[in-house]
């Protein structure tokens, strides 16, 4: 779960949806009538994978967004 939530956090760079999705992890822990480590095994697992798939994004993101254009922009050094 800390790996998904981890890589939420850096991609939105906000914590509130952290928050709400602790807090229906909690809640659904405590309603449900499916035994605990059934479900936890199973949020656990989607929210790793959530988690690689938005590492595996934002690293494709960063080098196509923001690199390329910062060298199109620098201006000629002087005295080059």
């Amino acid at each position: 779960m800390l790996f998904g939530l981890a890589a939420l956090r850096l991609r939105t760079n906000t914590i509130w949806p952290l928050i709400a999705i602790h807090a229906v992890h909690d809640l659904f822990l405590q309603m449900s009538t499916v035994p605990i480590p059934v479900l936890e095994a199973f949020i656990e697992t989607t929210l790793c994978i959530y988690g690689i798939v938005l590492s595996r994004h934002h690293k494709a993101h960063d080098i196509v967004e923001t690199a390329a254009p910062e060298r199109a922009r620098r201006p000629p050094m002087a005295g080059a």
